[in-house]
């Protein structure tokens, strides 16, 4: 049997999938809300339940996703991707880190370029709310509905029932987390995935 990779909220499919070269023979299903993207899988997050058995997938990916959700349903996915994960798993998050924002914010000039990303220039208003020329171009997945610190993302995923966490600054104004429930085999994947 084929070890899961599960690609939460992965987007469009990449020209190179993420990881390709760390899951070779593993099957990568990809789980997005948005029917355009085309993922494998149409589902919210805060419903995985219908289609994702407990304890069965071993790396779950989910990169610039959590933040799309209201605060209120966040302790709901972070319980769902719990509960889906195997024990020897590991589940890898990225999210934009509001303690740098706050580091950059100009005070005069929400909308000044902090740094070019494949979509276009990104301003503190992008951080915070979400990349807006996507979300104007008719995108309305892409609003950010809530927001995250380092510690607090730490906080939220011991409560959603994961004993190890770490995290760590990123490479743009983001920060990514690893959340497990004893160490796991997969820790070169998650360095390479971050």
């Amino acid at each position: 049997m084929s070890k899961i990779f599960l690609n939460l909220g992965s987007g469009p499919r990449a020209a190179m999938p993420i990881g390709s070269e760390l899951f070779q023979g593993w099957r990568e299903v990809r789980v997005d809300v948005n029917e355009e993207a085309k993922p494998d899988l149409v589902a919210s997050l805060v419903d995985l339940k219908s289609f994702v058995q407990d304890k069965s997938v071993d790396i779950v990916y989910c990169s610039h996703v959590i933040e799309h959700f209201y605060s209120h349903e966040v302790p709901i996915v972070l319980s769902e991707i719990s509960r889906i994960l195997k024990n020897d798993g590991i589940a890898v998050f990225k999210c934009p880190d509001l303690s740098q924002v706050k580091d950059l914010l100009d005070a005069d000039n929400l909308e000044k370029t902090l740094y070019e990303s494949p979509a276009g220039s990104i301003s503190v208003l992008d951080v915070l709310y979400g990349h807006r020329q996507s979300i104007s171009n008719g995108n309305p997945f892409m609003a950010h509905k809530s927001g995250f610190t380092e510690e607090y993302l730490a906080k939220l995923l011991l409560d959603a029932g994961f004993s190890k966490i770490s995290t760590q600054k990123g490479k743009s104004i983001d920060f990514s987390a690893k959340a497990s429930f004893q160490e796991s085999v997969y820790e070169s994947h998650y360095l390479k995935l971050i």
